[in-house]
């Protein structure tokens, strides 16, 4: 008896959007197999008759071409298999997961993945919210090479900027990590020109001013009474330690342990760029320090509690917690201030806080200070001068305002 097709949504898998995944159905010979068609949906937007999605959804119509293009290919599967008397369902779906060696995400996937293994999270967390706004945008898991030119690209570009609302530097890293998966494509064969090559790269515009606070802000954060254990607690403290510890970023303080405070001095590898850091604990950090000192703290204990009870080993458990705690710290909760937004507010300081904004404090209080670049590059963790140069383009014009005084 000849093999069936049928599109289904499996509400019982829903992700945390409530998207569910639509699969093919391969039912031969009583045999039933299932084939994830990389779709994702609200239930609300699927019609399980028609096997369509509904003209409701912004991306129906290409939605339901790829699922069109899909279910022709499992029938043509079929149809060849039975004439060479091998049609089983096993066999067909086998057929289908080899014709998607020419979608773009398979490719994407494999080589996110391949970060994730050899344990470059902070590159594999980036390259994964890259592939995921492609995916928002195309409308599906569904991307042929032949279907990748540059005006395709041109039209992401618009959809980034004008959907997603992102600046020119971000979008510039996610073509960034597109084009990667492109050359790895060129490299294997699968794909003979290249999409960039007309392709007008984005224009990242004059330099953004980045919020930093004053030595004298930060010793008002430091002064408030809060409630001892709560998040905003935590927010505080992880805030002033970051500026005392030379901006030390927050997927460092997460992970530091009481191994890392060593007679004094704080020793550590920076999770972003694997550099080791040796330095001092001035007095700030160590007030910081104390507090949550206890009797019971082992070498092996983390310091914070952003990553307790968790295995050390397991770095994706990690990179989820770390991720976390920093929505949180960041106060990144629609509807309702919390975090270091309420903490500013509470100090009556009208400027918008985050934990990189301790970074950049950091920055321009060494600048304030007149510290040369290259010990600027050392305590800031930066492998090279043009980083730090970089980074300073940033700082507020107080530091050339005083020179100007000085000179006149």
């Amino acid at each position: 008896m000849p093999s069936t097709f049928k599109l289904v949504i499996r509400q019982d898998r829903p992700n945390g959007k409530g998207e569910c995944p639509i699969y093919l159905r391969i039912t031969c010979d009583r045999k039933k197999k299932y084939h994830n068609t990389g779709v994702r949906l609200i239930p609300k937007y699927w019609n399980d008759e028609s096997e369509l999605v509904r003209k409701n959804h912004r991306t129906y119509s290409k939605i339901n071409d790829d699922l069109e293009r899909l279910l022709d290919k499992a029938k043509q599967a079929a149809r060849e298999l039975r004439r060479d008397e091998k049609e089983t369902v096993s066999a067909i779906k086998d057929r289908l997961i080899g014709a998607s060696t020419n979608n773009f995400f398979s490719l994407a996937d494999e080589y996110q993945n391949g970060l994730e293994l050899n344990q470059q999270y902070h590159l594999s967390r980036h390259v994964k919210t890259s592939i995921r706004k492609l995916e928002d945008f195309n409308g599906s898991r569904n991307l042929l090479y032949t279907e990748i030119n540059s005006d395709y690209l041109e039209r992401f570009k618009k959809h980034l900027m004008t959907v997603k609302g992102n600046k020119g530097s971000t979008i510039q890293k996610n073509l960034g990590n597109i084009r990667t998966v492109i050359e790895l494509a060129r490299r294997r064969g699968l794909i003979f020109r290249d999409p960039f090559e007309n392709f007008e790269p984005v224009k990242l515009g004059q330099t953004i001013y980045k919020t930093k606070l004053s030595l004298e802000e930060i010793q008002i954060l430091e002064n408030i009474e809060l409630e001892k254990e709560s998040t905003l607690w935590h927010a505080r403290n992880a805030f002033v330690l970051s500026f005392y510890l030379c901006g030390m970023r927050f997927g460092d303080i997460a992970t530091l342990k009481w191994k890392n405070v060593v007679n004094g001095l704080l020793e550590y590898q920076m999770n972003k760029t694997g550099k080791s850091i040796h330095i001092e604990i001035p007095n700030g950090a160590e007030k910081i320090l104390r507090l949550y000192k206890n009797k019971k703290a082992t070498n092996d204990d983390y310091i914070y509690p952003f990553c307790s009870n968790t295995n050390s080993d397991n770095q994706m458990k990690i990179k989820q917690k770390i991720s976390s705690w920093n929505a949180l710290i960041n106060g990144q909760n629609k509807g309702k201030i919390s975090g270091l937004k309420l903490l500013a507010k509470l100090a009556e300081i009208e400027k918008p806080i985050s934990m990189h904004v301790a970074r950049h404090s950091f920055a321009q209080h060494m600048a304030e200070k007149g510290i040369s670049m290259y010990k600027m590059m050392l305590l800031l963790g930066h492998n090279s001068l043009k980083t730090t140069e970089q980074y300073l383009d940033t700082i507020n014009v107080k530091v050339a305002n005083e020179t100007l005084r000085k000179i006149f």
